[in-house]
């Protein structure tokens, strides 16, 4: 008689750490566990440190483990999209890969920490596929953390400053390293939210705004997904605009064809947020032309060549280390004996960073993993069911985002964040069906 209800409890148990989990992942905030490993490099990059989202990490992944144990170590979930093991063993190449390299790093015992990392990551890709959450509300959850975000940033944009709240990685624009768009003389601050940087901000809510398309048809949805526009827009994070114009429009344009209870809905949202863009956009108009002229601004254009500068040292990297790279989590170590002076940090471009920290194979597998899910669209595209298309739509917009910034694999939180968009990606069951 108790069999049943420890089972229950052991799946509650595994819904409601998941639940925390796409909560906790926007938020960048961090408690070093010993000093940074090396001087130089930005210490989020090279210190072994927990993270708000740990303990839900641990919850789930042990929840899980007491959920296989009981169900034994044979079951598949049921729930899996066919051809799901296009991303589930690549992944796990990825993690061996560290592992197997790790002894040649340029520092062995931070590569270590790295693969430990990126394992526990692809643990919490395997946790959320086999969990058995009603998964329409897990973009629920995560869009609602979103909109808190998309708060805070816009709040912080129109204080031009830090809001002085718990977890807050913003700086002053006055400081050294603010993300700021230079417009005349004045250094104007964009919206971090409570995350590491604006382009993550960015990125997230680009990832968000796909994933709400679906339930456009809620009004407290509607009013959600313009806010989440607004914050888009002062983040000014051209990788996540860029991703959001490619891939949105054919994905929203399929709803509109495929579901008809939507099409008003889509319409209406459309409409109000490109409104709500170009109000902003004449009041932020010279912030907007800087960011997309380069040329136009000296600081764009440093970042801009500085971006090229990087990706040619990681070429480089990779022609002198083609199978085994430098070491997982290694390349702005690499970056020390550089012929140009320039910021340790990551290649900002994931298939480059991977095959230069791993050995090439490791960036193969990230255009993989990258493309896969996208050879089996034309199955979920004939169908009726939108969540298969979305989150495939908001798995290629990260993959662009992916070959402009490096923090979809480099960061703790956009690792999750990628996690979490392939595990939806992998379940092939409908968001409301459970």
């Amino acid at each position: 008689m108790n069999q049943p209800a420890t089972g229950d409890r052991r799946a509650a148990l595994v819904r409601w750490a998941g639940y925390a989990l796409v909560l906790l992942i926007p938020f960048s905030v961090y408690w070093p566990l010993t000093p940074p490993v090396a001087t130089g490099v930005l210490p989020l990059y090279v210190t072994p440190s927990l993270y708000p989202s740990d303990v839900a990490v641990v919850l789930l992944v042990l929840a899980d483990v007491l959920v296989l144990r009981r169900r034994g170590l044979r079951a598949w979930p049921a729930h899996l999209r066919p051809g799901s093991r296009a991303i589930t063993l690549p992944l796990l190449a990825l993690v061996s890969l560290a592992w197997l390299t790790a002894p040649t790093a340029l520092l062995p015992t931070f590569a270590a920490y790295s693969a430990l990392r990126w394992s526990i990551s692809v643990g919490v890709y395997w946790a959320l596929v086999r969990a058995d959450l009603p998964v329409k509300r897990v973009p629920v959850i995560f869009l609602v953390g979103l909109g808190i975000h998309a708060l805070v940033g816009v709040g912080q944009v129109l204080a031009q400053g830090p809001l002085g709240l718990p977890a807050e990685l913003a700086l002053a624009p006055e400081r050294s390293g603010a993300a700021v768009v230079a417009v005349g003389g004045d250094r104007w601050l964009r919206a971090y939210g409570l995350m590491f940087h604006p382009n993550v901000l960015g990125g997230f809510l680009a990832v968000g705004l796909l994933a709400s398309l679906p339930m456009l048809g809620h009004r407290a949805m509607r009013l959600l997904w313009w806010l989440l526009w607004l914050g888009l827009l002062v983040s000014f994070s051209r990788s996540a605009w860029l991703a959001t114009a490619i891939v949105l429009p054919p994905t929203a344009g399929w709803l509109v064809w495929r579901q008809s209870a939507l099409r008003r809905p889509i319409v209406m949202s459309a409409v109000g947020a490109a409104l709500i863009l170009l109000i902003a956009g004449l009041v932020l108009g010279a912030q907007v032309q800087t960011r997309l002229q380069l040329a136009s601004d000296a600081s764009e254009s440093r970042s801009l060549a500085e971006r090229g500068q990087l990706l040619a040292i990681a070429l480089d990297v990779i022609r002198a280390h083609p199978a085994t790279g430098v070491g997982a989590g290694n390349f702005p170590l690499a970056l020390a004996t550089a012929p140009i002076p320039m910021v340790l940090q990551f290649v900002h471009n994931v298939p480059l960073l991977l095959a230069a920290e791993v050995g090439i194979l490791g960036g193969l597998l990230w255009l993989w993993l990258w493309l896969a899910p996208a050879l089996g669209l034309e199955r979920v595209w004939r169908g009726a069911d939108p969540w298969p298309v979305v989150m495939t739509g908001a798995w290629l917009g990260l993959g662009i985002i992916a070959l402009w910034d490096s923090y979809p694999w480099t960061l703790e939180s956009g690792r999750l964040l990628t996690m979490m968009v392939l595990a939806l990606v992998s379940r092939d069951r409908s968001p409301g069906s459970n």
